[in-house]
């Protein structure tokens, strides 16, 4: 490092000055590193106690005569300090040499030695690429890597099946998709194999629709006598005139009791009765006459002769069949009749006077008759 040192004259000596080759004569001296000693004549002073410290640094604390240099010039300490900058504070700090102006560039010194490889430096910018190169060989397989997570179910759909021909070979197809299959199976036929045993009997199906009526079968075999029905006559009911006649049962199949109602028939023409008296088989009777006969009365359709009334229903209808005995009259206020009850006399019970009126007295039509409440 070079020292500048300031040389000033106060009290000049006499001597010489023994100045160095290199060394240019001036009032500021550049002493250079080379330069051990310099000697000026004078009086010998006392001999100090300087301890140089090197660059001067904030961080170290400096005692009296410690020695320093601070931005090219020379200090001493002239008592402690710590932090104070050398250029700042005279009362610490005292100028030794002070920094020279540059001198001129010396010669080129000779080459040093090498040096230890520097530092790597920052990486630099990214070139252009260059041409690709050739394909290198297939490097070895790498490392297994993780399981991968699953991926959503497939689904399978069986598609049609079809039956291929003996001894071909079974097939499988997708028409659908991997993840949605639909698969068609052909199948060939096999061999017919041995006859099974027979399975157990299925159940009964559904009753089938009623199927077309079938041709007459035969005449089967005659049956065993049934017993025998019981028909009896229950009520038997006038209805009105024009109505249904109608026949019901109130019993049941095998022991029947049939009840009936038959309407009234519309009311007849006056008719023109001509009473005879009792039946006589030697006298000929015409239509509309009428006789008594065994204790009923009847009435002629026909002419005839000889045909007794109740054997011919072509010659005669009955018009009041003979009733059962009655009790004997035994007063007149049983009758409507006025005189004596005569024999013969035909008589009949008058149902809204609660008396016995005379049909025939004495042989002759004797007015209107009441039947019940009708006219006879």
């Amino acid at each position: 490092m070079p020292i500048t040192a300031t040389i000033t004259e106060t009290n000049p000596i006499k001597g010489t000055t023994t100045t160095p080759a290199n060394v240019a004569a001036s009032t500021s001296v550049g002493v250079q590193p080379s330069i051990t000693r310099m000697e000026i004549p004078g009086v010998k002073g006392a001999d100090g106690d300087i301890t140089w410290q090197g660059t001067w640094s904030s961080s170290t604390t400096y005692t009296q005569n410690n020695a320093v240099q601070y931005n090219g010039s020379a200090y001493v300490a002239l008592q402690g300090s710590s932090d104070i900058r050398p250029d700042t504070n005279a009362t610490v700090w005292s100028l030794m040499v002070q920094k020279g102006d540059t001198g001129p560039t010396g010669a080129a010194g000779s080459a040093g030695a090498t040096g230890p490889a520097g530092a790597t430096g920052p990486q630099g910018p990214r070139g252009v690429a260059g041409s690709t190169g050739a394909t290198g060989s297939i490097g070895a397989d790498g490392a297994k890597g993780d399981t991968g997570e699953s991926g959503a179910a497939a689904t399978i759909t069986i598609g049609s099946t079809t039956t291929g021909s003996a001894g071909s070979n079974a097939s499988v197809s997708n028409s659908g998709s991997t993840s949605d299959a639909v698969l068609n199976f052909t199948i060939p036929t096999g061999p017919q194999g041995p006859t099974g045993n027979t399975g157990p009997a299925g159940a009964d199906g559904a009753q089938g629709p009623q199927g077309a009526t079938g041709p007459q079968g035969a005449t089967g075999p005659q049956g065993a006598d049934g017993a025998a029905a019981t028909i009896s006559v229950g009520s038997v009911s006038t209805g009105l005139p024009g109505s249904n006649a109608s026949i019901s049962n109130s019993g049941s199949t095998s022991a029947a009791t049939l009840d009936f109602t038959i309407p009234r028939g519309a009311t007849g023409a006056s008719g023109n009765i001509d009473w005879k008296g009792g039946w006589n088989s030697s006298t000929v009777y015409g239509e509309d006459e009428a006789v008594y006969y065994n204790g009923s009365s009847y009435i002629a359709v026909a002419n005839s002769q000889n045909v007794a009334p109740g054997t011919d229903n072509t010659k005669w209808n009955i018009m009041a069949a003979a009733g059962a005995e009655g009790g004997a009259i035994s007063s007149m206020e049983d009758t409507d009749i006025n005189s004596t009850v005569l024999n013969n006399s035909i008589l009949m019970y008058h149902s809204s006077s609660t008396k016995w009126k005379d049909i025939q007295p004495f042989g002759s039509v004797h007015g209107d008759v009441a039947l019940d409440g009708g006219t006879f």
